[in-house]
């Protein structure tokens, strides 16, 4: 059921780019939600994405609250990971997902053919831009289609005609890109758009450059790639009447605080469009403040309108505009001093030298106290200050900020966040404001009948019905009709809330309201396992995940034969874009000639040599407008390259051949299994695959494949034309005379792209370096690839001929090389394969036979058994084994037998069925250490990406403490437990400050003793003797040698990572053991698999346990270390070299030996603990909050630490932290 059958308006689609986040979009509102589990396998990668843990409390919180999850799976699937992307796909299902958000083609099929039952969306990367496009994904099964951002409002109801449900982008960051057709981020730095690790190049500074070298940027527009974001809140009736099905907020990148604000935003206008209700120009006034007080770039909605010009564009600046609130009007300086920084948790404090001044600020918005400003001169920009506002204030006012300079009167000020907006989310995801479900109560009280308790979900979705006690007359005071809905109302903390009630009473009744509140929590209780049914009821029936064997039999089985691609001729193919550069590079030795559109208006006259064909290249976009002039160009029985779904649904309804552009990514087998049984007749690959996935890819097709092997690669197509930033432009794009001329970007680094802008107003950016793939011929030619490409669109005639004929030329060594090969086997006799024994796969056996006498050329192959062979032995009949032992035969005579071979044929059919039985099975028993695999190496990842460990090792010492005072007071009365034993137990985990007395009294003597209490004071007795540890290795100068510059908190990682490792590997050999031995339990009526399940999570939960306690211990154990080390080397006179070392910041003395100085990587305290794993950290770069290029990662992460109280002893700490926390 489509979400427009039952609703009134648009589903409002929230990102979420973990819990924090979700429960944002939950508690503003949201109809739906999209997320992605693990960071593998969706375009957001960066993000804290789920763990199946979090996962599923999110999806259990969504579905009792009626809101929809979906997951994203929107990046393109090599083939090796077909298996692991379909398990995450099963296991996100099993844990409440509802649908599945897909860019690949392949993994749409196989999530299609595999689970039925799952409902899939197609992703905005998957590039469907029109009707013909959608209903051809309609009749792929899917429930839903993400159109493009650029589509306008008219394009949108015209594609809604075909009844498939449509999501669109509503509010959020636009890419300046089609979506699925940018490779500029795996171009400019090795991370592909398409595999979610986009780098946001197009944030970047560039400059537009002519033929000549000369800038033609208009002066302060040095971002010319990088749009406004995207709002639509205007829009909402527009969008409504046009069909629209789904609202999507982009965002999972954002903050809390984004997600609450414009969530809630729309929220709101969307109900006022359903309530039929315009706003009033105070609540649009507070629907715009707080969106552009979440962050933006200003806002557009250009692209609905079908326009594409300057005014989508953020030239100035990519960075958060917030909203501009008033100017300043004066300022003062205040003069300079020192301030103190650092010295929180027994660092350094360090004091430096800071300037002060006031200035005034004249609003023309109202602000609230804390609200975060940005003071940017008109001037220089670049010279922006940020301060905080004092307190609310309201337009007319002028209030008087803190700063650190003065500036010139008539700076903007803006809003870039607001405090309002940060509390509120900041409540909001904790999850403590979820929304409740709305219910029908129904209450029935019948004398000498039990009193019962319905619950109807107000959508008729869920019901729940509760009978209890048995309804007697009243002793005292009857029970009323206002008591019952009052105490049954009462629902508390529970995922439900009353709408309406329902009172069936009989006059007299009496009753305990305890046992009407009992009542109403089983009914609570009852709907809410009503709610969560459906999902727990999905593992019925739901198939299993194939490994890729079973994933490459059964597409041999959906294509059928395979054709023998290898048998047609190779070809030199190029790609023109004019008539000139055509017979160039027909001459220069082009076989197959490509040409765009414009190009193919021009060839009229063009004369082919034999042999010689002309393809049209289809446009990358196919809009409702373009089909005019590119529909023509699909002609019955013709050769074309289409460059969209759209285009091949056409092809395959003409019955054209159509060849995918690699635009189209094709980067696994079952995507290339679907394009071909779409009416694929070729299929180009794209630029992004390796030569080796290119190659199997190659060797997997029944159709021609083809590679671009010289010129450049097309790295963006952008709707709006590029050369707008020169501010030249006219509005009339045929007569555009700079649109004639060659440009290009400049980027900071110096590098040069290529910009075309065609006819239509589309610009194409081009790689700054030209692929030059013609030295891997020998390797593509070998695997069957058979068409080779040289683009030719950004070359003259000259230099396309010159192109074509380096492309010639390594083509004819390849084969020469290839011919000379082939030469020498065939006059050797061919290839003989020999084969000693068969296989148990009929699959193996078939290979190896293929390899001699393929395509006519002579050969042979031939088994030689045994009849010890274990197929032999076991399935053979025993007429083989009497013909061998008759002797009637020479023993040089080889024996054949049309029986043996049925026998051998059958025996493989048997054990094919037994082992893909085995595998299933094993997979089951991986599933129960997937989800073990993600926790850990997920808290490895945060361990080596440098995050701050500081709350978690606080909470580990938490944990530790608790656990082990649990277990010695889990038994008997506080007067007989043994506080020695726990004493002990304690003392290896820490060094204990107090004393047994000591607790016992603060408590009130043991009487008053429990676990809850001894636990709190001794959680706070270890923190404190953290702090002391941590004061004692900041002051030991061989720690910061040895450990840098915050010594504990590398210590921390590189514990915790020894200590994960340890534990993970003897964790992994003790599940191999319990598998082993699990079938056993099999014998006493038991599943081995859920014995194994719950076996494995019980010593998951000890190995856990241990982690956190040997972390702790080893802490304490280690810094007790580095104390004893700091005292020898002041015995022995060394530690001066050390603080001199220190001081120096000499990273040659790191491994300065203890009791003697100097020595390089030897006798350090901790030696080699954590620090191979340390040295596996990886960095990214991309552009800053202000648009510049940064680096991120390990080695540019400092943790800030919480303030906290650094002198006075141990028990003058532990009593201020008391006070702190109370």
């Amino acid at each position: 059921m489509r979400f427009r059958d039952t609703h009134a308006v648009p589903e409002l689609l929230a990102p979420a780019g973990g819990p924090e986040p979700f429960n944002a979009a939950l508690a503003a509102g949201a109809d739906a939600i999209y997320c992605a589990l693990g960071n593998d396998f969706n375009a957001r990668r960066s993000a804290h994405n789920f763990t199946c843990e979090t996962f599923e409390a999110a999806c259990r919180a969504a579905h009792l609250a009626d809101v929809r999850v979906y997951v994203t799976v929107n990046v393109v699937i090599r083939t090796c990971e077909m298996p692991r992307v379909l398990a995450l796909v099963r296991k996100a299902w099993l844990l409440g997902a509802d649908a599945f958000i897909i860019q690949d083609w392949g993994l749409l099929m196989e999530v299609r053919r595999r689970f039925p039952q799952m409902e899939c969306h197609v992703s905005t990367q998957a590039n469907v831009h029109d009707a013909r496009g959608v209903a051809w994904c309609r009749d792929l099964g899917v429930g839903r289609v993400t159109l493009s951002r650029e589509l306008s409002v008219d394009e949108i109801a015209m594609i809604a005609r075909e009844g498939v449900e449509l999501e669109g982008f509503g509010h959020g960051a636009l890419c300046f890109c089609y979506s699925g057709v940018c490779m500029m981020s795996s171009l400019k730095g090795n991370r592909s758009a398409n595999r979610g690790l986009c780098a946001q190049p197009c944030r970047l500074p560039y400059e537009l450059l002519d033929g000549r070298g000369r800038v033609v940027s208009a002066e302060g527009r040095g971002r010319p790639l990088c749009p406004k974001d995207y709002c639509t809140v205007d829009d909402l009736a527009r969008l409504n009447d046009a069909g629209l099905g789904s609202l999507k907020v982009e965002g999972r990148m954002k903050a809390p605080d984004y997600v609450h604000s414009v969530v809630s935003s729309y929220r709101l206008a969307l109900d006022e469009l359903a309530a039929g209700r315009t706003s009033t120009p105070s609540e649009s006034d507070l629907i715009h403040d707080r969106l552009r007080r979440a962050f933006n770039r200003d806002f557009t909605n250009s692209y609905l309108d079908h326009r594409s010009d300057d005014d989508m564009m953020s030239y100035e600046r990519s960075n958060n505009r917030g909203e501009l609130v008033g100017s300043v009007v004066g300022s003062r300086d205040l003069g300079g001093g020192k301030v103190r920084r650092g010295g929180s948790n027994g660092g350094r404090a360090r004091l430096r030298s800071k300037t002060f001044a006031e200035i005034d600020v004249l609003l023309d918005r109202p602000v609230g106290a804390g609200d975060l400003l940005e003071l940017r001169p008109q001037d220089d920009s670049s010279q922006f200050l940020t301060a905080h506002a004092p307190s609310d204030a309201l337009p007319g006012d002028t209030i008087s900020c803190r700063a650190t300079r003065v500036l010139p009167r008539g700076s903007a000020v803006r809003v870039i966040r607001s405090k309002r907006a940060m509390d509120d989310a900041a409540r909001a995801a904790t999850g403590e404001l979820r929304p409740r479900r709305g219910v029908d109560v129904r209450v029935v009280s019948h004398l000498g009948q039990p009193f019962a308790v319905e619950l109807v979900c107000c959508d008729g979705s869920a019901s729940a019905r509760a009978e209890g006690f048995v309804v007697e007359l009243a002793r005292t005071r009857p029970v009323t009709r206002e008591d019952l809905v009052e105490h049954v109302g009462r629902m508390g903390s529970s995922p439900f809330e009353p709408r309406s009630f329902e009172v069936e009473l009989d006059e007299g009744c009496g009753m305990g309201f305890s046992a009407v509140h009992a009542l109403r929590a089983r009914a609570v209780e009852e709907l809410t396992r009503q709610v969560e049914a459906p999902v727990r009821a999905r593992a019925e029936g739901l198939a299993t995940v194939p490994d890729l064997r079973d994933i490459e039999l059964e597409l041999g089985n959906l294509r059928g034969a395979p054709a023998t691609q290898g048998a047609g001729a190779a070809e030199v193919c190029a790609l023109v874009d004019d008539l000139d550069s055509a017979e160039a590079a027909v001459k220069a030795g082009a076989t197959r000639l490509y040409a765009t559109p414009e190009a193919l208006r021009d060839m009229d006259g063009l004369v082919l040599p034999g042999g010689c064909v002309l393809v049209p290249w289809l446009d990358e976009v196919c809009r409702e407008c373009d089909h005019e002039r590119l529909d023509a160009l699909v002609r019955p029985g013709a050769p074309c390259a289409v460059g969209n779904v759209s285009e091949l649904a056409l092809a395959a309804r003409r019955g054209a051949m159509a060849e995918v552009r690699d635009c189209i990514p094709v980067h696994n087998t079952s995507a290339a299994v679907a394009l071909e049984r779409a009416g694929a007749a070729g299929i180009w690959l794209s630029p992004e695959l390796t030569l080796e996935e290119g190659c199997a890819l190659a060797r997997a097709a029944s159709v021609p494949t083809g590679r671009m092997v010289l010129g450049r690669t097309r790295a963006m197509t952008s709707e709006h034309c590029v050369l707008q930033v020169a501010d030249r432009c006219i509005h009339d794009c045929p007569r555009c005379a700079l649109r004639r001329r060659p440009h290009s970007l400049r980027a900071t680094d110096g590098s040069l792209m290529p910009v075309r802008t065609d006819v239509h107003g589309r610009s194409r950016i081009y790689a700054a370096t030209p692929l030059d793939a013609t030295p891997e011929l020998p390797e593509l030619l070998a695997a069957g690839m058979t068409r080779f490409m040289a683009d030719c669109t950004l070359l003259s005639p000259d230099e396309a001929a010159s192109a074509v004929g380096r492309v010639a030329a390594a083509l004819k060594a390849a084969q020469d090389a290839c011919r000379a090969e082939h030469d020498e086997v065939v006059s050797l006799g061919g290839l003989y394969v020999l084969g000693t024994e068969r296989h148990e796969s009929r699959r193996i056996d078939n290979q190896l036979r293929g390899r001699s006498g393929r395509q006519g050329d002579p050969g042979e192959s031939r088994f030689y058994l045994s009849m010890e062979d274990d197929l032999m032995r076991m399935f053979a009949s025993g007429l083989a084994q009497r013909i061998m032992s008759s002797g009637a035969y020479p023993d040089d005579v080889p024996l054949e037998s049309k029986m043996v071979t049925r026998g051998i044929a059958g025996a493989q059919r048997q054990v094919e069925s037994r082992n893909y039985e085995i595998r299933k099975n094993v997979l089951k028993y991986d599933d129960v250490m997937t989800e073990q695999r993600e926790k850990v190496y997920s808290e490895r990842r945060r361990v080596l990406d440098g995050e701050d460990l500081e709350p978690q090792i606080e909470a580990f010492r938490a944990q530790a403490v608790s656990s082990i005072v649990n277990a010695g007071t889990a038994e008997g009365r506080p007067d007989e437990w043994d506080l020695d034993a726990l004493w002990d137990e304690l003392g290896r985990l820490y060094p204990v400050g107090l004393t047994q007395d000591e607790v016992v009294e603060a408590l009130g003597g043991k009487d008053a003793l429990t676990s809850e209490r001894l636990i709190d004071e001794l959680s706070e007795d270890v923190a404190v003797a953290y702090e002391d540890a941590e004061a004692r290795i900041e002051a030991n100068a061989l720690a910061h040698v040895q450990l840098g510059e915050e010594p504990m908190r590398t210590l921390e990682r590189r514990i915790l990572l020894a200590v994960v490792d340890k534990r993970w590997r003897e964790h992994l050999y003790e599940m191999d053991y319990l598998k082993e031995g699990i079938g056993l339990r099999a014998m006493a009526q038991r599943d081995p698999l859920v014995e194994y399940a719950n076996e494995g999570a019980r010593m998951f939960r000890a190995m856990m346990e241990g982690i956190r306690e040997e972390t702790v211990e080893q802490i304490f154990a280690n810094v007790a270390r580095f104390d004893a080390a700091a005292q020898r080397a002041a015995e022995d006179g060394t530690v001066e070299a050390a603080q001199a070392v220190a001081k120096a910041n000499a990273t040659a003395a790191a491994g300065i030996r203890v009791g003697q100085a100097g020595g390089q990587g030897r006798g350090t305290v901790l030696g080699d603990t954590g620090q191979a794993s340390m040295e596996q950290r990886v960095t990214y770069s991309g552009p800053s909050e202000s648009g510049e290029e940064e680096t991120s990662g390990a080695s540019s992460r400092r943790a800030s630490r919480s303030g906290a109280d650094s002198g006075g002893n141990r028990a003058e700490r532990r009593r201020s932290r008391k006070k702190r926390r109370h």
